[in-house]
């Protein structure tokens, strides 16, 4: 992509960010799969939509309590002369946050219709509900 080298001093105006290196945490949602995160009495639900990623492009890493998700998108047309592109191929990072309450150790992930479900249960010990007195 081109960009302007001089951009008008105007307040309507904001300079574009050039490029993010793969791997960025902070890189746009484009780049970075949408996800879904659900709370239930057995644990938490992360749900990553990474469609045509297959399971050996996949990494799951716990790290200072937090999961840190790494894959890469085929680019099997990487020859074609593309009108639009809106379907990003280059690889990402990403880190959710966990905190302590959560067991790693016992984390199951499944892959299934481009849909990387990721399980973690709560500690022994953690109450999610108070009881009322």
């Amino acid at each position: 992509m081109m960009y302007a080298k001089n951009y008008p001093a105007s307040p309507g105006y904001c300079k574009p960010r050039l490029a993010y290196r793969a791997g960025n945490a902070s890189a746009p949602a484009s780049i970075r799969p949408m996800m879904n995160a659900s709370e239930h009495a057995d644990g938490l639900l992360l749900e990553f939509a990474l469609p045509g990623v297959q399971r050996g492009d996949i990494r799951l890493e716990f790290k200072d309590e937090v999961l840190w998700l790494e894959a890469k998108r085929p680019d099997a047309e990487a020859q074609a002369r593309y009108h639009r592109r809106e379907m990003s191929h280059l690889p990402f990072r990403r880190g959710i946050r966990l905190g302590d309450r959560y067991d790693t150790a016992n984390c199951q992930a499944s892959l299934g219709q481009g849909v990387l479900q990721v399980r973690i249960p709560h500690r022994a010990g953690y109450r999610k509900e108070v009881d009322v007195k």
